[in-house]
Parts: structure tokens; C-alpha cells; sequence
């Protein structure tokens, strides 16, 4: 009898055991499928962070570049003014 129970506990640990190694190799699976998810997941994030700073660039750029057609825009309002004051005055003058 001391040998069948025995031989009973062997066959139900050895079943437990089965049961644990399968859940562990879906456990395992499981954990390798999100480590290659969050793989994914940095690979996307750094080519954003990469679009982001270029377009960090690109609105620096463009903000300099208004800035300088500001200034040019400004310059060309003074000449225009200049211009017309000096024509008037020449008028003036010469009548």
C-alpha cells in the first residue's frame, strides 16, 4: 500500500511539475513578446524624438528667417519713405 501512495504522490507531482513547466513557458513567452514590444516601443519613440528635433530646427529656422524679412521689410518702409520725402523736396526746390 506504502508503495502505491508513493508511486500515486510520483505521478501527481510529476504532474504538477508539467503543469508548472507549461505555465512558465507561456509565462516566458509572455515576458518575451512585451520585451519585444517595448523594443518596438523605443525604436518608435526615438524616431519621433528625432522628427522633433528636427522640427525644433525648422521652427527655429523659420523664426530667424521672419525675423530677418522683418527687419529687411522695415528698412525697405524707411527707404520707400526716404525716397518720397526726397522727391517731394526736390519738387518743392525746383518749382
Amino acid at each position: 500500500m506504502e508503495i502505491a501512495t508513493r508511486l500515486t504522490k510520483g505521478d501527481q507531482c510529476d504532474t504538477n511539475l508539467a503543469i508548472a513547466n507549461k505555465l512558465l513557458t507561456n509565462e516566458i513567452a509572455i515576458a518575451t513578446d512585451k520585451n519585444n514590444q517595448i523594443g518596438d516601443l523605443n525604436l518608435s519613440l526615438s524616431a519621433n524624438n528625432s522628427m522633433l528635433a528636427l522640427k525644433d530646427k525648422q521652427i527655429k529656422d523659420l523664426a530667424l528667417f521672419q525675423k530677418q524679412t522683418q527687419r529687411t521689410l522695415t528698412w525697405t518702409r524707411v527707404a520707400w519713405a526716404t525716397t518720397t520725402i526726397g522727391i517731394i523736396v526736390l519738387i518743392v526746390v525746383l518749382h
